[in-house]
């Protein structure tokens, strides 16, 4: 054990009691009476693992608004074959110089207790903070806009179909058993990510796990089932695993599920020594990291549960945690005035809308649909709700992917929704229409509130209702149920349009949370799968711009705005990068602390 491991162990003994004493608080409350303050960012799942966990609460009061987006950058998806040392057009990082200094150990405050670590499982915020720095992937995100990066993959080549992929790898790759990675173990990622069947396998469900193969030690080949043009845009999720390792820790053949419950078998910069998913992950880096270290580092770096956000703004305040993202909005607005704090604001990928039913009456009707949208008082969501932490979309695309367009007009316009109503032949005193939430999230309901209150000076009554997380699900697996309106996010797994623009519109997904409108356009959906088949992100974005005035000129959903988020840190916390690809995780190898 490392002397900084074992200073971390003096840390943990001293808080232990104070986090106890909050988990019995906690098991003392009811789901119903949760404050505000434990709606925690980590509710911001996908949608597949949403589903399994039946939850949606929003990330309300983590956002904040910062200026215009940046012009998206186009993506490159293949390069030339073998094996140049870097994809053309990429830059690659540096590659470090035998020496480093270590300058402390670094704590992350969290307020979501650690469900899991294993890569083929964990599929949420918190996850992505430890696998993104325990694990190496073929690619990266970096950057804002995210562009694709090298990583283990020095380079690669696609087929003229789209169906093949090689991927040609970094040699001198060591696990943090000393094992070398090669090219068997991103085969044997794949066929365990699959096998398993968990969250983050939906993102490989185009892949024939039975057609991969190691051609040599260094070269591995992919092969897909049908093109999937965004398909490079999911490599930064396959943290590849040590198959040696796994293969010893197999029992009943669970793939080593068990064992990395609460161990690592990554390659990456920082390694697991202690995993208590109530207290604390603590990580020390890896010294032989195949990347190597030069200049200032961290020593390592914990993952620290706190579930009362007070407390995080406390510690933040006695500087005994130097970064945290999960604050309320009012302690935020402190937090940014203390001495030595810096808070940075960043607009996501993960867009917010209200959800309108297409098929049942009458949001079923286009000029009703697009009276809604003309009468939504965005002012009183994004400066009311949000006091202004938030950035208004332009179309159902947020800023920074490619082919996002300028087509919404985020104002309330109450005589063009008159306009529009009368042109429906709604009558006012037909009906009562329904706006549904997940009960518990105070955010998602004063949206309602807001929806209900501007719809009532048409003359159109709103009832609003919270359903339990189970109960949701019933309502958006069929149109004749699902309520009118329904809020979501709908954070983006990775930087591609498709990843928005599919699951939420194209008619083969109805029945999800995600795809509630039950949006059918057999125009929408013929280009749609064209562009999926596209694997240049060039040939995509022409369509990925149509489908976007499709979508607006049907008025399916009212588009709000794109979360901002924001990170409280210490300002002796340095090299800190954002990019907001993937759940916006934050790669830990080039900070390191300033005289903390």
């Amino acid at each position: 054990m490392t002397a900084a491991v074992e200073g971390m162990n003096e840390v943990h003994e001293e808080k232990e009691d104070e986090m106890t004493e909050e988990r019995n608080q906690r098991e003392d409350k009811s789901v119903s009476g949760e404050s505000e303050d434990q709606l925690a960012p980590e509710n911001l799942v996908t949608r597949r693992h949403f589903l399994k966990t039946a939850g949606g609460v929003s990330i309300a009061f983590v956002a904040a608004a910062c200026g215009p987006a940046a012009t998206p950058t186009a993506l490159p998806e293949d390069t030339a074959a073998p094996p140049p040392t870097t994809a053309p057009g990429i830059t690659p990082e540096a590659t470090a110089g035998p020496t480093s200094e270590g300058t402390g150990w670094m704590i992350y405050g969290a307020n979501v207790e650690g469900e899991g670590i294993d890569p083929a499982v964990g599929y949420t915020l918190w996850s992505r903070w430890v696998d993104d720095n325990v694990y190496d992937a073929l690619l990266r995100y970096k950057g804002d806009p995210p562009e694709l990066v090298p990583h283990l993959a020095k380079s690669w080549e696609v087929s003229d179909d789209g169906l093949e992929w090689t991927f040609y790898l970094e040699e001198g790759v060591t696990f943090h058993d000393g094992t070398d990675l090669k090219a068997s173990e991103v085969v044997y990622t794949i066929e365990r990510m699959l096998a398993m069947g968990d969250a983050p396998s939906y993102l490989w469900e185009k892949v024939d796990p039975d057609q991969c193969e190691a051609v040599d030690d260094y070269t591995v080949k992919v092969v897909l089932k049908e093109p999937f043009g965004p398909f490079l845009f999911t490599m930064p999720w396959l943290y590849i695993v040590n198959e040696k390792l796994l293969r010893a820790e197999e029992v009943d053949g669970d793939w080593g599920a068990a064992y990395l419950r609460d161990h690592d078998a990554g390659s990456g910069p920082f390694m697991i020594t202690n995993f208590d998913p109530a207290v604390t992950i603590d990580m020390p880096y890896y010294e032989d990291y195949w990347k190597g270290w030069t200049g200032k580092r961290i020593d390592g770096w914990s993952y620290q549960i706190h579930r009362e956000m007070g407390t995080l703004k406390r510690l933040l305040e006695s500087r005994e945690i130097h970064i945290t993202d999960r604050l309320s909005e009012d302690d935020f607005l402190v937090v940014a005035d203390y001495p030595g704090v810096v808070v940075e604001e960043n607009v996501s990928q993960a867009p917010f809308a209200v959800k309108m039913n297409n098929v049942r009456w009458p949001t079923s009707d286009l000029n009703f649909r697009k009276a809604v949208t003309y009468a939504m008082d965005y002012d009183g969501v994004i400066n009311g709700l949000l006091q202004g932490h938030a950035t208004p979309l332009t179309s159902p695309v947020p800023p920074g992917m490619a082919g996002q367009l300028d087509l919404l007009d985020s104002k309330q316009d109450m005589d063009l929704a008159r306009q529009h109503l009368e042109l429906s032949g709604f009558d006012v005193n037909e009906m009562t229409i329904s706006f549904g939430y997940v009960a518990g999230d105070p955010f998602q309901r004063d949206v309602g509130l807001i929806v209900q209150e501007t719809l009532r000076e048409l003359g159109i009554s709103v009832e609003v209702e919270g359903y339990t997380p189970a109960l949701s699900v019933g309502q958006w697996e069929s149109a004749d149920v699902m309520n009118h309106f329904w809020p979501i996010w709908a954070a983006s797994d990775y930087p591609d349009p498709e990843n928005l623009l599919y699951p939420q519109y194209h008619s083969r997904n109805h029945g999800s949370w995600y795809s509630c409108s039950f949006y059918k356009s057999e125009r929408y959906d013929e280009l749609l799968d064209q562009a999926r088949s596209l694997p240049k992100v060039e040939d995509r974005v022409p369509i990925y711009e149509e489908l976007q005035r499709i979508l607006v000129e049907d008025a399916v959903d009212v588009w709000l705005f794109a979360w901002q988020v924001r990170i409280a840190m210490l300002d002796c916390f340095k090299g800190y990068e954002w990019q907001p690809a993937g759940m916006w995780s934050t790669y830990l190898r080039p900070v390191w602390l300033e005289e903390c």
